[in-house]
């Protein structure tokens, strides 16, 4: 499976940024769950029926790849050879062993494999799955540079948003800050206003002065979310630091001013107390006290799991 990342969280205050830290790395682990116990059913599913149909290659090759999501390797070896002993060559058995060698720590072994399945199945519906899983390979053994251009050619491909995040945080994790704001601006023109991608393009391109951009990033988070006034506290802090002070101050105005419009229990709100005295401090309403910056928390680059997730429907239907 792709890496699940926890994407970065507008903070204002320690407390504010460790509540919303919790409540998505809560979100995410339930996720995760979810996940593993959807895979625990499609094993239990399929080993009932091998019941029905011992000698049936096609639902020991499911099974394989269902182990292989589960990271059971072992189990995944022994499925898989199974189906190639019923049926040689009748299934795409190279992308599922390359899941298996990532998973055992032989990235050369799994290279071997994928480059076997890419030339073997060039139209493939996992073709995308397979050269990112190649790349993460590619790292592992330092062959950077062409890890960056088996990313390019996922990209080039049916690439959802999650190849966009990993290609840009390679580049970031390597200071190639331009390049990781690149390729994040290909996905937003390619997938729309994706809030991971935004988040993202937004703090590389504070990273590299062009601010115009960021404020763009910054208008389109806000009107995708639930929530607004983040975002329009951010704006402000955005022109700050480009030393647009009068716009700067009239958006913490107009900021405030949205504020007092709203119902006086959704005021109270901590995170709506917090954004409403930083703007009070911003705009020289609290003895002329430095504002409590609005910042991005560090978002360190993980690095990615070792088995993208192409169902094994897809990799029976090339």
């Amino acid at each position: 499976m792709l890496a699940l990342t926890v994407s970065p969280i507008l903070k204002l205050g320690a407390r504010t940024s460790a509540l919303a830290f919790l409540l998505a790395a809560g979100l995410l682990l339930a996720d995760k769950a979810w996940a593993h116990g959807a895979i625990d059913a499609k094993i239990a599913e399929l080993r009932e029926r091998l019941l029905q149909s011992p000698e049936d290659a096609a639902v020991h090759f499911e099974l394989a790849d269902a182990y292989a999501e589960h990271g059971e390797w072992s189990e995944a070896t022994k499925a898989l050879s199974r189906s190639e002993e019923l049926a040689p060559g009748l299934h795409p058995s190279e992308l599922v062993r390359a899941r298996i060698e990532m998973g055992m720590y032989r990235p050369s072994l799994a290279i071997e494999q994928l480059e076997s399945f890419l030339v073997q199945y060039p139209k493939h519906s996992a073709r995308t799955r397979a050269l990112v899983l190649k790349a993460r390979a590619l790292r592992e053994v330092d062959r950077f540079e062409e890890a960056l251009a088996t990313y390019g050619a996922a990209l080039a491909g049916n690439a959802d948003s999650e190849v966009f995040q990993e290609t840009a945080d390679v580049y970031a994790a390597r200071q190639r800050i331009a390049e990781a704001a690149e390729v994040l601006a290909t996905g937003l023109a390619r997938l729309g206003p994706d809030p991971s991608l935004l988040v993202r393009a937004l703090r590389h391109e504070l990273a590299l002065g062009r601010f115009d951009l960021a404020l763009s990033r910054v208008d389109a988070l806000r009107q995708s979310s639930p929530q607004p006034e983040e975002w329009m506290a951010k704006r402000a802090t955005v022109l700050e630091q480009a030393g647009r002070k009068a716009e700067a101050r009239a958006a913490w105005l107009s900021l405030q001013s949205h504020i007092a419009s709203l119902p006086a229990l959704q005021r109270g709100n901590k995170l709506l107390l917090d954004i409403a005295q930083s703007a009070r401090l911003a705009l020289g309403d609290a003895g002329g006290a430095s504002p409590r910056s609005i910042i991005f928390p560090p978002a360190p680059v993980k690095a990615p799991p070792a088995s993208p997730t192409p169902s094994a429907t897809s990799l029976h239907n090339p």
